[in-house]
């Protein structure tokens, strides 16, 4: 269910919203300060999960912003430690890529590239801060690029389909989530997307 709401697409997000809260009524403090806590101790992919379930239970919420606060000043004081290392600027993008910051986003993504981070997951990552900034070109190129380095990589196909379809291109998308699905038949943005 926390899943679920953290990726906040599914039509069943209220009931489970609902549901949880009843049976965790505590859950603010809770994972607040487990997300901290992680950060603190670097595992940042997993204080941005906590942080993505939050932020789903509770849009808007001035705890959910105050930790999101503290997350990115933990990423950033390991980015003023290791201002070479690409993966920092990698969790600083996808950080900000969260939060719907997506020019920041796609600068630290942009960063982490020039550092030697050009894997398909970085490159992925940039293409959706374009593609959300509106700079389609820019992430076609990018996910182009993304899935000639990996080319089972379900995300970046479901990405191109996501594309197509901003594009206008019903067609072309429908065969990217299609492509994706012979992959992954419970790929969940495939899924969701051919449904909607």
């Amino acid at each position: 269910m926390l899943k679920v709401i953290a990726d906040g697409t599914s039509e069943w997000i209220g009931y489970y919203r609902d549901f949880v809260l009843a049976v965790r009524p505590g859950i603010l403090e809770e994972f607040t300060e487990a997300a901290i806590l992680k950060a603190r101790n670097g595992d940042y992919d997993f204080a941005l999960e906590i942080l993505g379930v939050l932020r789903g239970l509770f849009p808007g919420h001035q705890d959910c912003h105050k930790t999101e606060s503290v997350i990115l000043d933990c990423i950033r004081s390991y980015i003023e430690n290791h201002p070479t290392a690409w993966n920092g600027w990698f969790l600083l993008g996808w950080a900000l890529r969260r939060l719907g910051r997506w020019a920041d986003g796609a600068a630290a993504f942009g960063k982490a590239i020039e550092l030697g981070g050009a894997g398909s997951d970085v490159l992925n990552e940039l293409a959706i801060c374009l593609m959300e900034s509106g700079d389609p070109q820019g992430a076609r190129r990018r996910l182009e690029a993304a899935l000639r380095s990996d080319p089972e990589n379900i995300k970046t196909i479901s990405n191109l389909g996501v594309l197509a379809l901003k594009s206008g291109n019903k067609a072309e998308a429908d065969a990217f989530f299609r492509a994706a699905l012979d992959l992954d038949p419970e790929d969940a943005i495939a899924n969701e997307w051919l449904k909607s």
